[in-house]
This record gives C-alpha cells, sequence and structure tokens, in this order.
C-alpha cells in the first residue's frame, strides 16, 4: 500500500512539475502518462479493500515517520545555517 501512496505522489508532482517553465531542454512525459499512473494506483488501493485497514494504518504511520524525519532535517539545516547558503 505505501508503494502505491508513493507512486500516487510521484505521479501527482510530475504533473505539477510539468508547469515549472526552463531555460534548457529536458525530458516531458505525455500528460496520458502520469494520469494513467495515478488512475493505476487509485484502482489498486481500491482493490486492496477498505476492509484491510491495518494496511492503512501502517501506511499512515510510514508517512507520519517520514514527515516528522523531513521535518527534523529542515529544522537542522536551518540551525546549521541560518542565512540559508549552501557550503
Amino acid at each position: 500500500m505505501f508503494i502505491l501512496i508513493v507512486f500516487l505522489l510521484v505521479n501527482t508532482s510530475v504533473l505539477v512539475l510539468r508547469r515549472d517553465r526552463v531555460d534548457h531542454d529536458h525530458f516531458t512525459a505525455p500528460t496520458v502518462v502520469p494520469v494513467l499512473g495515478i488512475v493505476a494506483c487509485l484502482v489498486l488501493m481500491v482493490q486492496i479493500g477498505i476492509n484491510d485497514i491495518g494496511v492503512y494504518a501502517y501506511a499512515g504511520v510510514l508517512l507520519v515517520v517520514g514527515l516528522a524525519l523531513y521535518g527534523l532535517n529542515a529544522l537542522l539545516k536551518r540551525r546549521l545555517d541560518p542565512t540559508g547558503r549552501r557550503g
């Protein structure tokens, strides 16, 4: 379940990042590819079933732990270099 959530977020990110304009050539995927990826992830998540709530709870715990680690990393970076400069 957790990997499906990750793939769902990655495909959504592809759609969001497509709107950014850049000054150089880069790889772009057709819009239909991430949309199909999102649909496929949602279909697979539904097929797992709402009755297996333990899978959803486990995925939720992993997401919370990941967000906590991300927040801790951001806090430590800010504390070590308050100017935001990279060394």
